[in-house]
């Protein structure tokens, strides 16, 4: 097979979501070689994209370095800030933050210099993204004097980028730069400046019916509005949210949007709402086999109940929560869970109770007195709440707890053992577990845009090199008021098969590859992707990523 007929085959391996295979095409046609450097340079970077999604980032750091040394070799400036761009992105994909700013800015000095102000847009929108994302990927918090002026520099780049969509009355862009800035205002705490961003990004989704992006509007006014305690407003969002999930078919989202119902409804104190919206989230994740919003689920549950005052209902609920986090390893939930199981069983109006003794002492364990922990005659004393953790304890016979001075007098040494299994599951507060779960939107929109098909998901980073723009700069017709929107692009291939032009083997590889070539990498609400981690499949996720309610209601 030839270099063309190997890059094709790549190509439609790519629109079956085979991107391994597709890469080892791709790879097959670079060894086989071409005399057109201009196609050897696209080829690197379809290898580059498809390892980016494939989120392999050193591998496509490689390719893109070879696109880029390729573009300057053959003096090319505007793939050469194609593949600028390509490299900065990959650069903040592995948290290089310093190296992806240094690529980006190169490429909008590139643009500057032809006056290309698309171009210019794009890079402007890359460094706003490099800068939100070293903010949000800030060791120290989202709060730190680092991450703050990060963000701020996030804000100045999208202000700009959003200045010069605005002259080019260029709504996509114009909406992907409100659903940023809204982002980078929200996590900077100026909730009532994200909440006006979120409205014209909603308000350009409705205008261009896209559903997707109408329901991250909605979701993140609402999140906006649960931090300005207007719960109201947000029940409403998420009602909105809830409603298109059910329209598209998104049962993940559905039960996303039912959790921060159930959520916020449980800040407003209505419980009985709450447990219905847990109920509906809890049958969605047993449906899609998520067990980690499953277990979210029943713990939402054992508070509402033990709020509304069902202490039996609370105590069950809160007891396949333990054995679902004891099941996944989630060992800062199980303890948890333990601690609450603790908090019904020794549940008492006496404010001196032991039971409330032993709560306040379970906190601050580095106080007690060893001394006094000498075993007392251990054999013949029973635990007194050893029955509760029993799977044989029945709901009509609770355990009767012992007066205070018995228990201090008789069962100091069996009350420490029950005290010691539970900080012995604990883990250090102070360690933060940052796993990525990737949710099954990101990766179907990132492999959509790769064969330019996603009509819904048209949000591109616009850094990709148009291989149908350098077939006309082959053939020295180069259109410089071309627009590389997908809408665009679409209509563009709509005339093309009006058309019916005859076209030879070089033709097609154009236009094949043209799809993937200019295909964006950012979905304007995703974060970052921590360096080394890979995904080969989507993970269903029924819980949002940014779970604030978790520490709301806690």
């Amino acid at each position: 097979m030839s270099f063309v007929e190997l890059a094709l085959e790549a190509e439609n391996l790519c629109k079956e979501n085979r991107l391994e295979d597709a890469i080892a095409k791709f790879k097959e046609a670079l060894v086989r070689g071409s005399t057109d450097p201009v196609i050897t340079a696209a080829v690197y970077a379809q290898v580059g994209n498809a390892y980016f999604y494939l989120q392999n980032f050193d591998l496509a750091r490689e390719f893109h370095e070879m696109e880029l040394e390729l573009a300057r070799s053959m003096g090319d400036s505007e793939l050469e800030a194609n593949a600028l761009g390509n490299l900065g992105n990959t650069m903040r994909s592995l948290c290089l933050f310093d190296e992806a700013t240094d690529m980006c800015r190169q490429q909008l000095q590139v643009w500057k210099e032809l006056g290309n102000r698309k171009g210019e847009a794009r890079a402007l929108y890359n460094l706003g993204n490099i800068f939100h994302n070293k903010a949000k990927s800030d060791l120290n918090g989202i709060s730190s004097p680092d991450a703050q002026k990060a963000l701020n520099e996030a804000i100045t780049y999208y202000e700009y980028y959003l200045a010069i969509v605005k002259a080019m009355n260029d709504l996509m862009s114009m909406g992907k730069a409100y659903g940023n800035l809204g982002n980078a205002h929200y996590r900077l705490g100026s909730y009532e400046t994200s909440v006006q961003c979120h409205r014209e990004r909603l308000e350009i989704a409705k205008n261009q019916n896209d559903q997707q992006a109408q329901r991250r509007a909605y979701t993140n006014l609402g999140n906006s509005f649960i931090f300005l305690e207007k719960h109201e407003e947000a029940l409403d969002c998420y009602q909105h949210v809830r409603q298109i999930t059910q329209d598209t078919n998104e049962l993940a989202m559905e039960a996303q949007a039912c959790y921060c119902l159930g959520a916020t409804s449980s800040l407003m104190s209505r419980y009985k709402d709450a447990i219905k919206y847990y109920i509906e989230h809890l049958n969605i994740a047993q449906r899609l086999n998520d067990r980690t919003g499953e277990g979210r689920a029943y713990w939402a549950l054992g508070n509402a109940h033990k709020n509304l005052g069902n202490k039996d209902r609370a105590a069950f609920y809160t007891k396949r929560h333990l054995e679902i986090s004891r099941e996944i390893g989630d060992e800062e939930a199980a303890c948890y869970a333990e601690e609450t199981l603790l908090q019904l069983e020794t549940a008492s109006e006496a404010p001196s109770s032991p039971c409330r003794s032993l709560l306040r002492r379970r906190r601050s364990m580095e106080h007690l007195d060893l001394m006094s922990m000498t075993p007392r005659a251990k054999d013949k004393k029973k635990n007194p709440f050893a029955a509760f953790f029993s799977k044989e304890k029945t709901k009509d016979k609770p355990e009767k707890i012992k007066s205070s001075a018995e228990v201090d007098k008789e069962n100091t040494e069996d009350m420490f053992d029950m005290l010691d299994r539970v900080q012995r599951s604990r883990i250090n507060e102070q360690r933060s577990d940052q796993k990525l779960v990737t949710k099954k939107e990101d990766i179907e929109t990132l492999l959509a845009a790769i064969t330019g098909t996603n009509n819904s998901n048209r949000r591109l980073e616009n850094q990709r090199v148009s291989l149908a723009e350098l077939q006309e700069k082959q053939q020295h017709h180069i259109n410089q008021s071309q627009s590389d929107s997908n809408l665009q692009k679409i209509q563009s291939k709509k005339s093309k098969k009006e058309k019916k032009k005859e076209k030879f083997a070089d033709d097609d590889i154009f236009e094949v590859l043209m799809k993937g070539a200019q295909s964006g990498r950012l979905d304007e609400q995703r974060s970052g992707v921590k360096p080394g981690v890979r995904s080969k499949r989507p993970q269903v996720r029924t819980i949002p990523d940014d779970d604030f309610f978790a520490s709301l209601l806690k």
